[in-house]
């Protein structure tokens, strides 16, 4: 069990599979990566065509 990490609990109860929370875990990172990144452009793009932001 070493490595293991704490299961989030549905609010019936229910557990979670370790796998799903693992995969939940990391679609999110990559849609905060995502965001950050468009964000980030976006922000360059106007930037660089001197528009104000």
């Amino acid at each position: 069990m070493i490595g293991k990490v704490a299961v989030p609990q549905l609010m019936d109860g229910i557990e979670v599979d370790d796998e799903e929370v693992e995969l939940r875990r990391a679609i999110g990172c990559l849609l905060f990566c995502l965001e950050s990144r468009t964000a980030c452009i976006v922000a360059r793009a106007t930037d660089n065509l001197g528009i104000a932001g």
